[in-house]
């Protein structure tokens, strides 16, 4: 979709497709790891400030 690529589906694959988009997306561990990870200038900190 980002490549403004045309995308062909059925209506009942459609809907599925915006069920999917509906639902709430699963945290990915490895990015909330990242996240709660103190920025490089501030070393020595914790993220629970």
């Amino acid at each position: 979709m980002i490549n403004g690529r045309l995308i062909v589906m059925t209506p009942e694959g459609f809907s599925d497709f915006c069920l999917g988009l509906s639902e709430p997306a699963a945290p990915v561990p490895e990015m909330v790891e990242l996240i709660n990870r103190p920025a490089p200038w501030e070393r020595g900190q914790t993220a629970d400030k």
